[in-house]
């Protein structure tokens, strides 16, 4: 993937109108190299004492070759300058890469949102729009497994728990929005592979 690539498959994203609140603006990436050349993640987990979070350590960003936050409270106007900054590096191959792009928009955020279910579990919403480059790994809360299943995910995330939905009840909701369908013939047309649903229980994906 080049810098080129991703920044007309945002583009593209951006025609869809999918996103309508800006929230988190941001694009960090580590270029140079295949994204499949290591297993490595972008963040690194440093060990040991940490008196400023009374933990056993903290994950550390690297030294991103982009690092850019918008500041346009315009999610279209975001969405463009963060297109301008990843496609002046052209060629380059993007390794690791986070690009926060907002807020899905209110009408298929509430079809993605559950409430006031009568087991008094927590409420599920889906709002918060990113796409990352690097290792992909999706879990259950039943066991403690995770399971890689790629390299790019465009994902949807927010707070909440799954149960009473099931996984195929979310995914129906989303596959049954004509935006999200747009969105998953982008994905086929921009990227060759296999594009489909992971949902990762363990950080509300």
């Amino acid at each position: 993937m080049t810098c080129a690539r991703l920044a007309d498959f945002l583009r593209g994203l951006q025609a869809i109108d999918i996103i309508d609140n800006a929230g988190l603006n941001c694009v960090e990436a580590l270029l140079g190299k295949p994204m499949d050349a290591d297993t490595e993640p972008a963040a690194r987990l440093d060990h040991g004492p940490n008196p400023e979070y009374g933990l056993v350590g903290r994950y550390s960003d690297p030294d991103w070759d982009i690092d850019f936050d918008s500041q346009s409270d315009e999610p279209g106007l975001a969405l463009g300058e963060m297109c301008s900054v990843i496609a002046n590096r052209r060629d380059a191959l993007v390794y690791r890469a986070f690009v926060g792009l907002g807020y899905l928009s209110k009408v298929n955020t509430a079809r993605l949102t559950r409430h006031d279910t009568e087991d008094g579990a927590v409420d599920l919403a889906l709002s918060d729009v990113t796409f990352e480059v690097g290792p992909l790994e999706v879990g259950r809360l039943a066991d403690d497994d995770k399971r890689f299943i790629g390299w790019v995910t465009l994902a949807l995330s927010g707070g909440g728990y799954l149960s009473p939905w099931t996984c195929e009840d979310l995914v129906g909701r989303a596959d049954a929005l004509p935006e999200v369908k747009r969105v998953k013939r982008l994905c086929v047309d921009t990227w060759s592979g296999d594009w489909r649903w992971a949902v990762d229980e363990t950080n509300s994906y």
